[in-house]
């Protein structure tokens, strides 16, 4: 979801893991030398979307690296499956709040969150249309005060055992 951390505990847990980060939005601005913003409201999101899956193939064959994927990625092109075959997915679900606080006090631009509804109603209605894709996540964790270190604390669990 928007607001839930994945850029800031990508990063966080990539050091721990002594691998590469990468956000694939900067990836899609890179290849479409455009911003993500520029790209909603000039092409539209459909053509997101096909650059969206463009940057992730770009970047599946790549080892050791842990990515922060934008909150629709594995929505379309059966992209979840696809980042499932490849690595370890997680789902980041802190409480509806606490995405709503972290998304007002963050001065980027979310396309997708701009309107005139309440932007609490936009998080619960994007939530109920991607959920079913998001619990796919080999991993979910629905905590607001969540760290690297419980992530990799979860992740080399499972591998033990």
């Amino acid at each position: 979801m928007p607001g839930a951390g994945k850029s800031t505990l990508g990063k966080q847990l990539a050091a721990l893991l002594d691998r590469s980060f990468i956000d694939l939005d900067d990836v899609i601005e890179e290849q479409m030398d455009m911003s993500i913003a520029s790209i909603f409201s000039d092409l539209g999101e459909s053509q997101f979307r096909v650059a969206e899956e463009r940057a992730l193939e770009s970047i599946m064959n790549e080892k050791n690296l842990v990515v922060a994927t934008g909150g629709g990625t594995p929505c379309y092109f059966h992209n979840m499956e696809r980042m499932k075959s490849t690595g370890i997915t997680i789902f980041l679900n802190p409480p509806m709040a606490t995405l709503v606080s972290r998304i007002k006090n963050d001065p980027k631009p979310r396309p997708k969150l701009e309107g005139d509804d309440p932007l609490q109603k936009i998080l619960e209605h994007t939530l109920h249309e991607r959920g079913q894709f998001y619990r796919m996540a080999s991993f979910i964790f629905d905590q607001s005060d969540l760290t690297a270190e419980v992530i990799l604390g979860k992740l080399e669990g499972k591998s033990q055992g």
